[in-house]
């Protein structure tokens, strides 16, 4: 695996390139919708790495970026207005937690049956959003007494809340010492 450098759109490029590649979509060709695609270093690599694979990328970010063509935006507000289930993968690659993205994602039936959704996610004080704890019983007034206490353990809380989403077939990496993970699941 590749040695942490910075912070960058391609740190753990390996770990994030080998998570999507175990977990392809079946359907061929398939699309991915990528949420925080930075310079698309990510799928550019798959592309790269499997020249056989035929696949389209939709990617979106709220900067600019020169190497890639994206959409600009904010990606919650595109989520909730295209049309998610003609996606086979939903890539959130996010510098902390993706949760509004995921809570939106997986509210209602908006996703075909199989799509993947890939998660980097980042889970220490304060990257672990307060609507997850809260959606797991702890109230603000607790968290707000003892913020360190309850956002300890950030990747159980996270593969607690996807249990309370009804996910419960989940594959993951995770570097410890940052406390990132780099976990996928279908829906």
């Amino acid at each position: 695996m590749a040695k942490y450098t910075a912070k960058t759109d391609s740190s753990f490029p390996d770990y994030k390139v080998k998570l999507r590649l175990d977990n392809l979509p079946e359907k061929r060709p398939f699309s991915v919708l990528d949420c925080f695609c930075g310079n698309g270093i990510i799928w550019n690599r798959i592309m790269q790495l499997r020249p056989d694979l035929k696949f389209d990328v939709l990617s979106i970010d709220k900067k600019p970026m020169t190497e890639q063509l994206h959409l600009i935006g904010d990606n919650v507000k595109f989520l909730e207005s295209v049309n998610v289930g003609q996606f086979d993968a939903i890539d959130l690659d996010a510098y902390g937690s993706p949760h509004k993205q995921l809570t939106w994602l997986l509210r209602g039936k908006r996703l075909k049956k199989g799509t993947i959704i890939y998660i980097t996610a980042i889970y220490t004080y304060p990257a672990l959003p307060g609507l997850l704890l809260r959606d797991l019983g702890y109230s603000k007034k607790m968290v707000q007494k003892n913020p360190a206490l309850f956002y300890r353990h950030g990747q159980a809380k996270l593969l607690d809340w996807l249990w309370l989403k009804g996910i419960r077939n989940v594959k993951y990496y995770t570097d410890k010492t940052r406390k990132k993970t780099y976990l996928c699941f279908k829906v």
